[in-house]
């Protein structure tokens, strides 16, 4: 959600489980899950529902940055 507050391991900077990452993709951070297809293409899901899952095919995976995983979120009540 918006002014959330996230800690990112910058060490798993691969994708590697179930995981929600920080990723830079075409000048733009992205906090969403990712998927990798067998023909090297991408699924990039959100949590919200709002927003559409996104694919990325193999060229466009090969632009895409892993900067971390985030590892907790908090937000104010």
């Amino acid at each position: 959600s918006p002014n959330d507050l996230i800690l990112i391991d910058l060490r798993k900077n691969y994708v590697a489980d179930n995981a929600v990452y920080v990723l830079q993709y075409d000048g733009s951070l992205l906090v969403k899950r990712i998927q990798r297809l067998m023909n090297g293409s991408v699924i990039i899901k959100s949590d919200n529902p709002e927003y559409k899952v996104e694919e990325l095919s193999a060229d466009q995976a090969k632009k895409l940055n892993v900067l971390g995983v985030v590892v907790w979120y908090g937000r104010k009540m």
